[in-house]
Parts: structure tokens; C-alpha cells; sequence
């Protein structure tokens, strides 16, 4: 791949994969909002085709919109390589690579879960003032939590900083009540993060164990491509989950009615309909159980 000296951050950079990976994004986001029932079947997932929206599995084919997620997990995976390679070359360790690969998956899945309990129609059916100010709280919260903080400032500043956004979050959660009278629960989060938060710590230590074999990686990935090898390894990875108090491995199954995103709420008995679009309710997405793959697929 062919990288380019970035003078802003002295650093070099794929700028085609870069170019690659602000289109998903974007993509993603315009994905998001699209009014449902008013534009061409290939607008939508296809599987999820106007005027109804409801997820219907025997429907072939794809559409630009099934295929912005898949580019930008391609994007993601790509760089781990790059970013990686750059920092062995500056002599930083292998446990701390693990280190920093495993705190990334983590904070992913934090974020998966938080930013499913702040969203204001998660809340209630029909956000009030109140809702929208919560939601518009938690969201800001992030901006401590999340965020890159100056480089100059002090650590106690940094730590401080840090730790007021981490507590506000729990507290946060700790308060909240949704719209089925429950409050916070593991199993409510986003599966789009989650399959990222699962991405960047297998995809990270898978390259370091095989970065120096490549005739064990292309093992690995025969026996991932194998059907029966998958299996057994999806079987063993969903048994070693049931024991978390998070999933470790997750399938998302369908998309839920008038709704285009995945939603993974492993607790939710029945499908919850709502009138999504620009200002919608966002419905939820019909579970795959904890632990198993749902028969519909």
C-alpha cells in the first residue's frame, strides 16, 4: 500500500485508505437518515425494502447501504497493520501493544453500552424536554471520557478530567430509567460498536501472533473460511461468553421493522415497532439470543 508523508502530523499516511474510510463514514451517517417509504428499494437495506420497512430474510441481493459498514470494518482492519508496524519500528513492546489493543476494545465496548442508554428514544416513546436535555448530558460526558486531552496539560488535570466524565457516566446510568420501567443492563448496547470493540482487539493480537508466520496466519484463516471450522470456533466462543457479564461474541440477526440499524438487546422478549426517520422513534432489532443464533436466519 502506498503511503504518503503527512507534514501536519510527521507521520505517513494511506491516504487512499484514509479517502476509504471518511466515504463509509459518511455513507454511514446519510445511511442513518434516510426518510423510510418515500425513495427507490435501493435506498434501503434490501432486505428492509419500502414502503413497510419490515425485515424480510428470503428478499436476495444488496444495496449501497449494506455495504458501508462492511467497508469501513475493511478500512479499520487494515490500518491495525500500519499502526502497529509503526510503533514496533519506534521500539515500543509487545505487551504494551497488547496493552493499548485491549484498553481500545474495551473503551469501544463502554462506549457500545452508554451510548445506548443516552439515547432519548431508548428512554421514552415520546421524548420530553427533560428526555432530550438527558440525552444531550450524556452525550457531553463523552467529550471527557472519550476525548484526547492536551498533551500539555498535567497528569492530576488529565486524571481529574477523565475520572469526572467516567463518573458522571455511571451515575448517569445508575439514574436512568427506560421506556419499559427497567434502568441499565450489559445486554443493552450497540451491536455496531460491539462488532468494532470485538474487531480491534482480535483483528490487533491476531496480526502480532501471525506477524512473523505467514504460514500460520494463512492456517488461521483456512480454518476461519472453513464452514465447520467457523462454526466451531462461533460455538466455543459463544459458550466462553454465557459465563461474562458481557457477550464476547455476538451474531446480529435481522434488522428490525421501519428501522435500518442493528440494535442487540439480548433481554428483549418481543419486536418493537416504531415509526423511525428523521425525527422517528428508533425501533429495536429482533435479538439474537444470548448464547445462540436465532432460527429465522
Amino acid at each position: 500500500m502506498t503511503t504518503f508523508f503527512d507534514p501536519r502530523t510527521k507521520q505517513k499516511r494511506a491516504f487512499a485508505l484514509d479517502a476509504l474510510r471518511g466515504l463509509s463514514i459518511l455513507l454511514m451517517v446519510f445511511s442513518g437518515v434516510i426518510p423510510f417509504g418515500v425513495l427507490p428499494d435501493w435506498m434501503y437495506h434490501a432486505q428492509v425494502p419500502p414502503p413497510n420497512h419490515v425485515f424480510n430474510p428470503s428478499l436476495p441481493g444488496i444495496t449501497w447501504v449494506d455495504l458501508v459498514f462492511p467497508f469501513f470494518l475493511f478500512t479499520m482492519g487494515a490500518a491495525i497493520p500500519l499502526a502497529l508496524t509503526r510503533r514496533i519500528e519506534k521500539g515500543v513492546p509487545f505487551w504494551k501493544l497488547s496493552l493499548s489493543s485491549l484498553e481500545r476494545g474495551v473503551l469501544l465496548a463502554a462506549f457500545a453500552l452508554f451510548v445506548m442508554q443516552i439515547r432519548p428514544y431508548q428512554i421514552s416513546d415520546t421524548p420530553t424536554p427533560l428526555v432530550w436535555l438527558a440525552g444531550l448530558a450524556g452525550f457531553l460526558l463523552l467529550i471527557p471520557m472519550m476525548a484526547r486531552l492536551p498533551e500539555k496539560w498535567d497528569s492530576w488535570l488529565k486524571y481529574l478530567v477523565r475520572g469526572s466524565g467516567w463518573a458522571g457516566a455511571v451515575v448517569f446510568m445508575v439514574l436512568v430509567r427506560f421506556r419499559d420501567g427497567s434502568g441499565f443492563s450489559l445486554y443493552r448496547s450497540d451491536i455496531i460498536i460491539l462488532v468494532l470493540s470485538n474487531m480491534a482487539v482480535f483483528t490487533a493480537f491476531f496480526w502480532l501472533a501471525t506477524r512473523k508466520s505467514m504460514l500460520l496466519r494463512l492456517g488461521i484463516l483456512a480454518l476461519l473460511l472453513d464452514g465447520s471450522g467457523l462454526d466451531k470456533l462461533a460455538l466455543a466462543l459463544q459458550a466462553c461468553s454465557v459465563a461474562l457479564p458481557v457477550p464476547l461474541f455476538e451474531v446480529p440477526v435481522h434488522y428490525g421493522s421501519r428501522d435500518n440499524r442493528w440494535r442487540h438487546d439480548s433481554r428483549m422478549d418481543e419486536h418493537e415497532r416504531g415509526e423511525g426517520g428523521p425525527g422517528g422513534r428508533v425501533a429495536d432489532a429482533t435479538p439474537c439470543r444470548h448464547g445462540r443464533v436465532d432460527d429465522s436466519l
